[in-house]
């Protein structure tokens, strides 16, 4: 997870992913709206300098990394049809049905509603008011999918309208993203945003951590398959999450620690049936590894305030310190979605409407 989305520059590597990945959508259907979209956007370019039919290429194949349905594929070709096609609402419905014309619709008018209320409401409050114009959350997935893909045009990391695009995605689109659990979207919104909005510290971090974020992943599907073959000797069903922090997360760390003193540039979170079995799990970690006794907390025995559960401990994968997160599935549910998740433990005020 983390890592930056590879472009498309053709329709034929959106179908051999597709193909490839054994998605079960008609390929035909979506290729039309490929087809329609090239032709009605024939020598268009975006305010980046891009073809705009490539902008609509790689949304359709970020949405393809979470959702495989033709509708939504179709739609995020078609999302500036509207805008830009020179056709209306019926041209499109006519071709490629209802469904698909209101995802379109929905995108051109959360587009609107994030325009009309940029200047006059906090980032917290238009997050909400764009999530709750979403009448299909398909739609807000194409939303995303359009700012990470115009975030990704580096050479033009310095216009004004980049910068304003990058606020909103930091602000408005990865708290969407969080509530929605697309931790993926989320960090790549992050990441994408930061090196366009603190450049210098953006390269600083980079520096720091000395390893790409791929050579990272590497080493998380390294230890999480070590860690699975423990819990799976020991007779332990556990559910493994592991990921490799990434550079916005490092850099909001970096605010209260030094960088050497950070311990989960890779972390791992095992997630078990009962909070006996947490126990056991902890003790077949610390029977395997070296351990950080200064790093060691039991938020199951003391929870924190928010009410907060988990067991938290660092340690030593070869030379690489590791954190490890332990709970149970209802742990998981009141720390990410309950309202631990929305307290002050997390970086987002409280949404109990959400």
């Amino acid at each position: 997870m983390g890592a930056m989305q590879k472009t498309i520059s053709s329709f034929k590597e959106l179908k051999e992913k597709l193909e490839a990945n054994e998605a079960k959508v008609d390929i035909g259907f979506v290729e039309e709206a490929y087809t329609f979209a090239a032709k009605i956007h024939k020598g268009q370019k975006t305010p980046q300098g891009r073809k705009r039919i490539e902008h609509l290429l790689n949304t359709a194949n970020i949405i393809s990394e979470t959702i495989l349905d033709e509708e939504t594929l179709a739609a995020a070709l078609l999302h500036e049809s509207l805008f830009w096609g020179n056709v209306n609402k019926r041209d499109v419905e006519r071709l490629f049905g209802k469904e698909v014309t209101k995802l379109v619709e929905q995108h051109k008018n959360e587009k609107r509603v994030e325009e009309t209320n940029l200047e006059s409401v906090d980032w917290e409050l238009l997050s909400q008011i764009v999530l709750a114009s979403a009448k299909d959350i398909r739609s807000i997935f194409i939303r995303i999918a359009t700012s990470i893909d115009s975030l990704g045009g580096s050479e033009f990391l310095q216009s004004s309208e980049m910068k304003k695009r990058a606020l909103i995605a930091l602000n408005v689109y990865a708290p969407i993203c969080h509530k929605l659990g697309l931790m993926h979207y989320e960090m790549q919104l992050e990441d994408l945003a930061f090196k366009i909005l603190y450049r210098e510290e953006y390269n600083q971090i980079k520096e720091l951590v000395d390893e790409k974020i791929a050579q990272r992943e590497k080493k998380v599907v390294a230890i999480r398959s070590e860690i699975e073959r423990l819990m799976k000797k020991d007779g332990l069903d556990v559910f493994i999450q592991a990921r490799a922090k990434h550079f916005y997360s490092i850099f909001k760390k970096l605010g209260r620690t030094q960088f050497g003193e950070i311990y989960d540039l890779l972390g791992t979170r095992v997630i078990c049936d009962s909070e006996a079995d947490c126990y056991k799990a902890l003790g077949v970690i610390n029977s395997k590894y070296s351990s950080l006794a200064h790093k060691f907390r039991d938020y199951i025995a003391e929870p924190k305030k928010n009410n907060y559960k988990s067991i938290h401990t660092v340690v030593l994968f070869g030379k690489q310190p590791v954190e490890l997160q332990i709970r149970t599935w209802k742990m998981h549910w009141d720390n990410e979605v309950g309202l631990a998740a929305h307290w002050q433990y997390k970086e987002f005020k409280k949404d109990k409407y959400f």
